[in-house]
């Protein structure tokens, strides 16, 4: 289902009285590309500015470095919090994850993507549109509370970049990304960054352009299906419902390694170039600057990334993809 070209409503209000995008109902909307946060009176006092910065409740936090691993062995909305409180998590040297195959997956025919089966069983993730795999019940006052308020499910997207000739000045890029058998969202494109393709810049693209289609178009389809079943009345829900963990599958130790190791560790320069701690330029730079823009952009309208590691033959349908884009 699309939204109407036009005429294209941009604004709406809360009942507050707070401008908010007409789509998503946000105080600051990465999807719109709107804020709204400069619209209050001049007199509005010191207590109102900070009750503005609650009204955002799509936002989620970043998660950076190992935090950013999805662990199936170490997850809590798997295992839930009290069997993971009791798990001895090395952090930096945290251990392989284990296989697709010991985790549990849903792909719901309607909304046309692949959910992860939870601690709240197979019956809560057949739930359309909730999907929950689990809801966190942190009390406010601990460290974890706010890190993962309101990421009570967890979609999988599948990616994989391939190169014809890689390294070679025609080689040819290209990128596979999959939500699920006969996905309307799968795709297969030739990459279009300019340059020598590499298998690992088509690899970078790929999970881009995932996170750019949750952005642009799942989120769009989600929130048509949640006002939908919600009746358009309670905006707390379809909030909390639109919230989601973005499990970003990929065989590419490359990529996971690149954002859950060595990103946090590298600074950006005055010439908008990735440096290591040695000051040297970061291969793929660009790439990897424009995927964690994508992952900002969503932590804005509520999805929180993390990466997880697989072996090829548990990623061969964006495998496939991507090769067939090459051609």
């Amino acid at each position: 289902m699309s939204l109407p070209q036009s005429p294209k409503e941009v604004i709406t209000y809360l009942p507050n009285g707070k401008t908010v995008c007409f789509d998503h109902h946000l105080r600051v909307c990465g999807i719109c590309c709107l804020d709204f946060t400069g619209c209050g009176s001049d007199e509005e006092s010191e207590e109102e500015s900070e009750e503005e910065e609650d009204d955002d409740e799509g936002c989620v936090f970043v998660l950076a470095g190992s935090m950013a691993r999805f662990i199936p062995q170490w997850d809590e909305q798997i295992l839930g919090p009290a069997n993971t409180s009791r798990i001895e998590k090395d952090y930096e040297n945290p251990p392989k994850p284990l296989p697709l195959s010991s985790i549990s997956t849903y792909h719901c025919p309607t909304c046309q993507l692949t959910w992860l089966v939870g601690k709240r069983g197979r019956i809560a993730v057949r739930c359309h549109p909730s999907h929950h795999t689990y809801s966190h019940t942190y009390p406010l006052h601990h460290a974890y509370s706010s890190v993962y308020e309101g990421t009570d499910r967890s979609l999988l997207v599948f990616t994989d970049g391939a190169c014809s000739g890689n390294g070679a000045p025609d080689a040819r890029g290209g990128l596979g990304v999959f939500f699920g058998p006969g996905s309307k969202f799968n795709f297969s494109e030739r990459l279009s960054e300019s340059g020598a393709h590499t298998s690992q810049k088509a690899e970078l693209a790929a999970v881009a352009r995932a996170l750019q289609t949750i952005r642009f178009q799942v989120l769009q389809a989600r929130h048509i299906m949640v006002t939908n079943a919600e009746g358009g009345h309670d905006l707390r829900a379809v909030s909390d419902v639109l919230r989601l963990r973005l499990i970003v599958v990929t065989d590419s130790s490359y990529i996971v390694e690149g954002m859950c190791s060595h990103f946090p560790e590298w600074k950006e320069n005055k010439e908008g170039v990735l440096v290591n701690k040695a000051g040297k330029a970061v291969v793929n730079s660009k790439g990897f600057l424009r995927l964690e823009d994508e992952v900002q952009r969503l932590s804005m309208v509520g999805v929180q990334v993390v990466y997880y590691l697989v072996s090829r033959e548990e990623n061969k349908e964006a495998d496939i993809l991507a090769k067939a884009s090459t051609v």
